[in-house]
């Protein structure tokens, strides 16, 4: 398995003993600490798996793929993360006014 957190996928540890090769190979660009998560059939629907770099969680976010249940989904984060910039926005509007 890869682990692809601290200094385990470098070369000085031989990308994790050898493990991290085909990660590394397949997706030089994707930063996740699981990569046993990519392409494992479900979509894990965090920004770090399912982007560009990790090819949208190994294939498993493309068309819809079934989530995660323990994850929260895409939309819901982005409803939340731009509701709470909103409030921030708005106090301190309101404290400047």
């Amino acid at each position: 398995k890869c682990d692809n957190y601290n200094d385990y996928n470098t070369a000085e540890c031989g990308f994790d003993g050898g493990d991290c090769l085909e990660f590394n190979e397949k997706y030089p660009n994707c930063i996740v600490q699981d990569p046993s998560k990519l392409g494992d059939g479900v979509c894990f629907d965090h920004y770090e798996y399912n982007s560009e770099d990790c090819g949208f969680d190994g294939g498993d976010c493309i068309n819809g793929g079934n989530s995660r249940s323990d994850t929260t989904s895409s939309s819901s984060y982005h409803f939340v993360n731009h509701f709470f910039v909103f409030l921030f926005n708005l106090v301190v509007l309101i404290m400047f006014w």
